[in-house]
């Protein structure tokens, strides 16, 4: 009886919490706050980051400090310096590598302009101003302006600068990499960490990265053939793997990252994270 009065109540729970998740979706003028063990996050509840936060307090946290645990676990990786946050969104990552202790500082890229709001509210909230510079900017090829294509399931992030269905399309600004740092006032030789999430401009942002500050910036990327398909996400790989000798591969499937060294990495599913890596005595 006290296990059908417990599943009974679950479910009661599960029904009122999609009932409000309606409620948030159909107004994406609501903004929260929640405050958490170790810092406070405001977002949107109406989107799947949103949904997260409300339900679970955190948004991929545990992918942020194992990458960071297992740098440090290779001596590859540099404390007091710079990380670089491309596709930032509301700043979860960003507050998460801030509250790490590992860096001096974060540069944040974000085009959007709502999640750029919301990523300013949340280093307010956080008293990280001082030491988290945002950027409402793109990473592409060249400095001008290129539609953004909104996500019609996903209304907090997701959006692409690849054209596809799409909720809207708004215009945002775009830079090179090099002009985004300039701008920061970030020399390229000060950053120790990258964390790219640029839904399907990932290589094009690591290729930059790479050219600027060279391979020994340890950086956490996306790959995966839904984005470019399945020949540009193999070509990316293949870069990888031909630029960083460290590699652990977080496959999205729970299980535990797989560690390759000086050899090829590979994806097991049709997408994958990847923490890629030279350690300063190879």
């Amino acid at each position: 009886m006290r296990v059908r009065r417990f599943l009974g109540s679950l479910l009661t729970f599960k029904k009122i919490r999609m009932s409000l998740f309606r409620i948030f979706r159909a107004s994406d003028t609501i903004i929260i706050a929640r405050q958490l063990r170790d810092h406070v996050i405001a977002f949107s509840p109406s989107g799947t980051i949103g949904r997260a936060l409300f339900v679970r307090g955190e948004w991929q946290r545990a992918d942020v400090e194992l990458a960071l645990e297992l740098l440090k676990n290779h001596n590859c990786l540099t404390q007091g310096k710079t990380a670089l946050d491309i596709g930032s969104n509301i700043g979860t990552q960003t507050i998460y590598m801030m509250m790490s202790g590992c860096f001096s500082n974060v540069v944040a890229v974000e085009p959007e302009p709502r999640n750029f709001k919301i990523l300013n509210l949340n280093l307010a909230l956080n008293d990280f101003q001082k030491t988290v510079t945002p950027v409402m900017v793109a990473v592409s090829d060249v400095k001008g302006d290129m539609p953004l294509y909104l996500n019609e399931g996903f209304s907090d992030g997701g959006h692409s600068l690849l054209p596809r269905a799409a909720a809207g399309v708004i215009n945002v600004s775009t830079k090179p990499l090099a002009d985004i740092l300039m701008d920061a006032d970030t020399k390229a030789e000060e950053i120790s960490f990258c964390w790219i999430d640029a839904e399907g401009f990932d290589e094009l942002c690591l290729r930059q990265l790479v050219a600027i500050a060279g391979s020994g910036v340890p950086v956490f990327t996306e790959i995966g053939y839904d984005y470019n398909g399945e020949e540009e996400a193999e070509r990316f790989l293949a870069f990888i793997n031909e630029t960083y000798s460290h590699k652990y591969v977080f496959n999205k499937d729970g299980m535990s990252p797989e560690f390759f060294e000086r050899r090829d990495a590979h994806l097991t599913g049709r997408s994958a994270d990847i923490l890629a890596f030279n350690c300063p005595q190879d």
